[in-house]
This record gives structure tokens, C-alpha cells and sequence, in this order.
């Protein structure tokens, strides 16, 4: 089974992009487009889109590379691996690549837990979440069953 979370990425990667709204406007679709395929686990209007681009082989049909011990294996599989391992030792991964960011997020979801105030941090993102995806209603988007799904399948 092909990861939505790997597929994006690689998009990402591919066109050198920081950001679903910009992958959104290289794939000439709305951001919120994206999001939803993203909480859905779509991958098939991205197949579509990426043959419609002529990028297809470049996302979804990586060149193989040699494993360590010598089996040929795609940087896709090897993805795919590593994130399944890393679920079974409970090690978290990010694609965040704003290391800046990254700090920021964590020393302040720390510092919430300590107080006892992760539901007030978690309704603050949430209200920064709609800021930064101003096209998505806040009353329509179904925020909680993408975060109830997202934090049951991590």
C-alpha cells in the first residue's frame, strides 16, 4: 500500500516545494483540493494528475537502487519500510523541514503538557489551521475526524 503522506512528498521533493498550497498551484488545482485527497488517502486523482503532467514515473515509479545487501529495492519501498518501522518502535517522523518551526512546535507542545493546557493549544492551532487555509469553511471542514484519523493511523 502506497503512503498519501510519501506520494506528497515526493511531489513536494520533485518540484522543490515547501508547501501544499504551492504543490497546489504547480498542480494547477486548489489547495484544499489537496488537503481533502490528503485526509481521504486519495491517491488516485494524484495518479491521474501526475499522468495528465507526464510525471507519473518520476512519483510513483522511482528507479531501483541497491539495499544494503544487495536486493534491488525502489527509494519508495525503502520509505515505506522505514515508516513502518519507526510506527513499531513508536519513534516519530516529520516532514517539517523548517527546522525553526519544528523547535518552536515542540518546546511549546511541551510546555502545554506540562501545564495541563494541550486542549487550549490544540483549539489555538486549530484556529491558526484555518488561518493559514482560508479557503476551508471552519464550520464545514470536519477538522476533528481528520485529527481523530490521523492521530489513530500514527
Amino acid at each position: 500500500m502506497i503512503d498519501i503522506e510519501i506520494i506528497l512528498q515526493n511531489l513536494l521533493d520533485y518540484y522543490d516545494l515547501d508547501t501544499l498550497s504551492q504543490l497546489a498551484d504547480k498542480l494547477d488545482v486548489t489547495q484544499p483540493t489537496i488537503s481533502k485527497w490528503k485526509s481521504r488517502g486519495s491517491i488516485t486523482p494524484i495518479k491521474k494528475k501526475c499522468k495528465d503532467l507526464g510525471i507519473y514515473d518520476d512519483i510513483f515509479k522511482e528507479k531501483k537502487k541497491t539495499h544494503c545487501f544487495g536486493f534491488d529495492t525502489s527509494l519508495m519501498d525503502i520509505k515505506l519500510n522505514l515508516r513502518a518501522e519507526c510506527q513499531k518502535y513508536g519513534i516519530q517522523i516529520t516532514t517539517l523541514k523548517n527546522k525553526r518551526l519544528l523547535y518552536l512546535l515542540e518546546h511549546i507542545a511541551l510546555e502545554a503538557e506540562v501545564n495541563k493546557q494541550t486542549q487550549d493549544l490544540e483549539k489555538d492551532l486549530i484556529d491558526l489551521f484555518f488561518k493559514y487555509y482560508p479557503l476551508l469553511n471552519k464550520d464545514l471542514f470536519p477538522i476533528k475526524d481528520v485529527l481523530d484519523s490521523f492521530e489513530k493511523e500514527s
